[in-house]
């Protein structure tokens, strides 16, 4: 099994915990984990689709990625200052 085929179980498994957690109501859609196993997840396969040349996934996981490390940017940025 080569390295990117690793990176991209290991980003399903991000998003798969995510989604779990959320469902089971430990993660709020907006909880920091949840949105730093995303960003992390979508990101790995965004960067698998552009080795296997998905492009239709780039966008998609690219996009989600995205909007994942948007909101924790915003998180960050809402935090109160010590």
């Amino acid at each position: 099994m080569d390295l990117w085929t690793v990176a991209s179980y290991a980003g399903m498994i991000c998003l798969l915990v995510a989604y779990q957690r959320n469902h089971a109501g430990a993660w709020n859609a907006s909880s920091r984990p949840y949105l730093l196993l995303n960003a992390v997840g979508a990101g790995l396969l965004a960067a698998y689709s552009v080795v296997i040349r998905q492009w239709a996934f780039v966008i998609l996981e690219g996009f989600w990625a995205w909007i994942a490390l948007a909101d924790l940017s915003g998180i960050a940025r809402k935090r109160p200052a010590a």
